[in-house]
């Protein structure tokens, strides 16, 4: 995947990255998974944010979304990279 606000997040149990992969797209991401234990993740830009600032948007909203999906797993640990 290609852009500048994509992150990357990495699981701890595989058996879930599908899971987690299919949350994310309802959530509107862009989702690509890059080895067996992770995804790269990217959010569409949104007007009105403040220019410059889209790789600062991406993280914040992914990190929301990732912290919902943790609720609904608490047996796995999902970690985001910038």
């Amino acid at each position: 995947m290609q852009g500048g606000s994509a992150l990357r997040i990495t699981l701890d149990n595989p058996a879930l990255v599908t899971d987690l992969t299919d949350f994310l797209r309802r959530c509107e991401c862009k989702v690509e998974q890059v080895g067996s234990r992770a995804l790269e993740v990217d959010v569409a830009a949104q007007a009105g944010q403040p220019v410059g600032a889209e790789h600062e948007w991406a993280r914040l909203q992914i990190d929301a979304f990732l912290r919902v999906w943790q609720l609904l797993h608490p047996e796995t640990q999902a970690h985001l990279f910038a």
